[in-house]
């Protein structure tokens, strides 16, 4: 591992993940995880959202043998039990099938701990969470702008950007940051949340024909992302496309299970056509 990252630290969830010194913290307390396990989870952790094929996984754990797929299962499975994945709707590892795997939970770099010269994304994304969480949103857009001026070649912060702008009400915006995602390589797998961002902005719009579009080609990268499937069920709900809806709703909540409207901290700061497209899908209060 080189040395631009020993000192990084990633929050997701109540998890700490301390890079330096090989440590995964629940709370505070440290979890038995072996070091192959710790290793997989460094990986996936620290490029969440893409799609990591599990040759490449492989070749980067065991770098100096050659081993079974079936490994490499095993050390997922022990990561999964250490983070209670997929208990009470909590999901951080998926399985893409055929393509490997893509750690789905949102990770936070902790203030003070990169050093890998990558100070542009941990704000872009401090941004997006500012946005989410606070609804701060003159704040969250100087942090993105701020993390896009400081790389404009960064495709996660110009993504991060965009999201935070579907969420201050500039659905515009968003697309244009969206766009700047997409357009290098419209056929990239990891692309599904940029997708899933650009039918989030023509909600914004009205556009709910594009967003289905949108929101179908994400769902072709990875049929494992729950916010790809409340933006179609919005969008198909607005439509009238009301079994296609309720068919999306379904998928939503077969990934996620114990959503509630009410609990989803994005609707406090999305407009009111969000809110009423999960309703008319049918999806619990």
């Amino acid at each position: 591992m080189d040395g631009t990252v020993v000192h990084r630290k990633l929050r997701f969830g109540p998890f700490e993940l301390s890079i330096g010194e090989r440590v995964l913290r629940r709370d505070g307390r440290v979890l038995p995880l072996g070091d192959r396990a710790l290793d997989i989870l460094t990986h996936l952790a620290d490029r969440p959202g893409e799609v990591i094929a599990k040759q490449e996984l492989m070749d980067h754990v065991w770098s100096d043998v050659t081993v079974e797929e079936g490994s490499l299962r095993v050390h997922v499975a022990a990561i999964r039990k250490a983070l209670g994945d997929g208990q009470f709707g909590n999901r951080y590892i998926a399985n893409i099938k055929r393509r490997g795997y893509s750690f789905v939970g949102t990770v936070v770099p902790l203030a003070g701990s990169a050093e890998s010269g990558n100070d542009y994304v941990a704000l872009s994304i401090l941004g997006c969470l500012t946005a989410l969480f606070s609804g701060d949103f003159d704040i969250a857009r100087e942090m993105v702008d701020r993390a896009v001026a400081l790389n404009p070649n960064s495709l996660r912060a110009w993504e991060q950007r965009g999201w935070t702008y579907v969420m201050a009400g500039q659905p515009e915006e968003a697309i244009r940051s969206f766009a700047r995602t997409i357009r290098p390589s419209p056929f990239d797998p990891s692309l599904f949340s940029a997708f899933t961002g650009m039918g989030a902005a023509f909600i914004g719009l009205g556009r709910f024909d594009e967003a289905v579009a949108a929101t179908r080609k994400a769902i072709r990268r990875n049929e494992l992302y729950p916010v790809t499937y409340r933006c179609l069920a919005i969008a198909l709900a607005h439509l009238r496309r009301e079994a296609e809806a309720r068919e999306a709703a379904a998928g939503l909540l077969k990934l996620e299970p114990g959503f509630r409207i009410s609990e989803w901290p994005a609707g406090r700061r999305l407009p009111q056509i969000y809110i009423d497209g999960l309703r008319q899908a049918g999806l619990p209060e």
